[in-house]
């Protein structure tokens, strides 16, 4: 490695490490550190920061400083050379810049709407389960959900202890982590119902065996590439029927927040379009009409005329 190269690492490593050593450097002095110079434009180590994404940062913080450095370069330098040809000039760019800015600007607003709408309106519980019994129908099941348990084994013994102890209805998580390998999982996995049809792929013997079982009833152990396996079946819900208001919670919460962000967001809109009416700062032209009309006339008038 070349001394430059070994000095702006080193230099990095000191920038990154700035604000962790030392308690005394503000804001405004880490603002100050400066990564790059393109003519009298400055890259600070600050502005990098808060450009990079977190994960970056955390995979390789060298790394992803010196490619948005390199990056940064790159395009002071192109902007350089754009200003240089007057390109900024030309008609198409400068309506290109002005849509940009409208587009900016009411993305701004959009953004301003939805933080106040944020900051006063929630969903609650009643108002999910108020949704579920109205659209009951809308949310029946398209295929069979199974609750099961797991019990995976390398060892015979613990197998049929395991087995024995699901049958005198012992209880489900201690069973698992005193018999079961990924026991954690297991719990956890057995904590939810799951499609039928995404279950136990990893160990099909096992995924026929679970739809024929009655409600905790045990599998017979069934040993798959040394390791032995027993399923507990402990609750179905059938296709057709509607799903439980427990699994929809999180989600229907989630889609009727969004609802409320539309319908008030456009509510916001539909206010802007009134006052504008009422104030005489909006005018629409019927044109489309007219216009359509006259080429209507002018296809039959040359049909009349064939």
């Amino acid at each position: 490695m070349k001394f430059r190269d070994i000095f702006i690492l080193v230099f990095l490593c000191l920038c990154i490490g700035w604000n962790y050593g030392c308690d005394k450097k503000t804001s405004d002095e880490n603002e100050a550190i400066k990564l790059a110079q393109v003519n009298d434009t400055y890259l600070t180590l600050q502005e990098a920061r808060n450009n990079i994404p977190a994960f970056l940062m955390a995979q390789d913080s060298i790394k992803a400083l010196q490619n948005y450095r390199k990056k940064w370069i790159q395009e002071q330098l192109l902007l350089t050379e754009a200003h240089k040809k007057q390109l900024m000039k030309q008609a198409k760019v400068q309506k290109q810049l002005a849509q940009a800015q409208d587009q900016i600007a009411i993305q701004a607003l959009k953004e301003s709407i939805m933080a106040r709408f944020n900051q006063d309106e929630t969903v609650t519980d009643q108002e999910v389960r108020n949704y579920y019994e109205e659209h009951k129908e809308e949310l029946k099941l398209r295929q069979r959900y199974i609750q099961f348990r797991h019990i995976a084994t390398k060892n015979i013994e613990a197998a049929r202890a395991a087995h024995e102890e699901l049958e005198e209805g012992g209880a489900w998580p201690a069973v698992a982590f005193t018999y079961s390998i990924e026991a954690e999982e297991k719990v956890q996995q057995a904590q939810k119902y799951w499609p039928q049809t995404v279950i136990l792929n990893e160990v099909p013997v096992m995924k026929e065996l679970l739809p024929s079982l009655e409600s905790g009833q045990v599998s017979a152990i069934q040993q798959v590439k040394g390791v032995y396996h027993v399923v507990q079946l402990v609750d179905t819900q059938e296709r057709g029927t509607a799903a439980k208001p427990d699994w929809l919670m999180k989600e229907l919460k989630k889609w009727l927040l969004a609802e409320k962000r539309r319908k008030y967001y456009n509510s916001y809109v539909k206010n802007l379009y009134f006052n504008a009416e009422s104030n005489n700062e909006l005018k629409v032209f019927d044109v489309l009409t007219i216009t359509t009309s006259t080429k209507t006339d002018s296809v039959n008038a040359n049909k009349s005329n064939d």
